[in-house]
């Protein structure tokens, strides 16, 4: 029982020396794309370990939006989620698209 007791013990220790040497940073990965007709944004929001950036990372949020130039009209804007990023796609006079994404690299 007693060794039994030790064991846990150091493997607790051991999982606690883990959690502690992880440094966390957060950062905001931006897209942008345009063309004649209007623009199309996208951001998503990491928290990153420091020192294993493209293992050890979490999405915190995504977002994203749009807009149509004088003389169009904007039909829908379409934010959508990527396990490690977004894509944003703005329909403008109907069926035209413009499309920015952002992204975490990962390994």
């Amino acid at each position: 029982m007693k060794k039994l007791v030790a064991i846990l013990f150091g493997l607790l220790v051991v999982a606690a020396g883990f959690a502690a040497a992880t440094t966390w940073a957060v950062t905001s990965v931006r897209g942008y794309n345009s063309d004649s007709y209007g623009y199309s944004w996208t951001e998503i929001g990491v928290k990153y370990d420091v020192q294993h950036p493209y293992t050890n990372y979490e999405v915190t949020y995504r977002r994203g939006g749009g807009g149509a130039y004088p003389g169009h009209i904007l039909t829908k804007v379409r934010v959508i989620a990527e396990p490690n990023g977004a894509e944003t796609i703005v329909y403008i006079d109907g069926s035209h698209t413009v499309t920015s994404s952002a992204g975490w690299p990962y390994v």
